[in-house]
């Protein structure tokens, strides 16, 4: 271990991270959904997508066993936090950290229960605001990961909820997001209407955050290979959200449109009817709302559904109001 810490870093003599592997006799453990990305030429077109990462900070999620670290590390950026659950990758992640001591930080944690604003508050990181204007060049915060399957999605909810209210890193600054995803969730992320991975992960993603494809990565890349491929996709806060987000929290969007989609395959109708309020009156209130009785949940547009779910939370707050009326005492 000596010998490897004594090593320039990063240089053509570095250990590899293959061989760092067999010698600290790691292997990918299917329980935790893991495929590692050892294939650098991957890891540094990865980091290319992510923008100017020179001299910004990075939160890396889920290091691993250091690939895409050593290609975010190349960058240069000032700060690099990697996040890291796995304990037996701490060692491998250790060796980058001890040779750049004021650049990397290896955490060992869980990434669903990370403090982002220790980061921006410890490091400093340049407050900015959304505007027209902005891209992923003007960010001074970067989040980049080569996500584990099993907590991809619940972590992608999260950051959602984050960037909708606001909260976090998203309350003072303007993250960039560089994600791999399975190829079929990035698919059902980017999915326009009326096609058949549209879902609620494609109505939340596209409601409340700028989505892009960067690229595909073939199963062979990752080992041990997946039956699926990954996909590299950006995402950050939408700069032109709609001005009616203001009226509904993302909770009630996010279980509005849950329940919308329930049976995919139905008509609309027969989603709405397991609503309260809705059970008797679920033709009327897309009537109501311009919508036929046949529309189909995955025709919505997400701004569509936006309405709609505000148009559900009018009606309730309507139907609650007059049942106080009825209580007894009141007049």
């Amino acid at each position: 271990f000596c010998y490897l810490s004594s090593m320039a870093p990063l240089s053509s003599s570095f250990i590899s991270v293959g061989e760092l592997l067999r010698i600290f006799n790691v292997r990918a453990l299917k329980n935790l959904s893991q495929n590692f990305l050892l294939d650098s030429n991957v890891t540094d077109k990865f980091v290319k997508y992510a923008g100017k990462v020179k001299n910004s900070v990075v939160v890396e999620v889920g290091g691993g066993p250091g690939t895409l670290t050593r290609s975010i590390i190349k960058q240069n950026p000032r700060k690099l936090v990697v996040i890291e659950r796995d304990r037996r990758m701490i060692p491998l992640l250790q060796i980058l950290e001890d040779k750049s001591p004021e650049m990397v930080k290896v955490v060992h944690g869980d990434a669903l229960s990370f403090d982002y604003n220790s980061i921006v508050n410890e490091e400093n990181v340049r407050l900015s605001s959304l505007s027209s204007g902005s891209s992923k060049d003007d960010t001074d915060f970067h989040i980049i990961g080569n996500l584990p399957f099993n907590i991809a999605s619940p972590l992608l909810f999260q950051y959602l909820e984050m960037m909708a209210n606001r909260k976090s890193v998203f309350s003072q600054a303007h993250p960039h997001l560089t994600l791999c995803f399975q190829r079929e969730v990035g698919n059902r992320m980017l999915a326009p209407v009326r096609t058949r991975e549209r879902g609620r992960i494609s109505v939340m993603c596209q409601l409340y955050a700028d989505v892009k494809q960067a690229f595909i990565i073939p199963s062979r890349s990752f080992t041990p290979p997946p039956k699926v491929e990954g996909m590299v996709l950006t995402l950050s806060p939408r700069v032109d959200p709609p001005k009616e987000l203001e009226e509904i929290s993302y909770k009630e969007v996010e279980t509005f449109v849950r329940k919308g989609f329930q049976s995919r395959r139905k008509r609309l109708r027969h989603n709405m009817i397991r609503l309260d309020g809705l059970e008797e009156c679920a033709d009327e209130f897309l009537s109501e709302n311009g919508f036929p009785a046949e529309t189909r949940a995955p025709n919505l547009t997400s701004d569509q559904w936006l309405h709609l779910a505000i148009a559900y939370k009018r009606k309730m707050e309507k139907i609650n109001s007059l049942d106080e009326t009825k209580q007894p005492g009141n007049k």
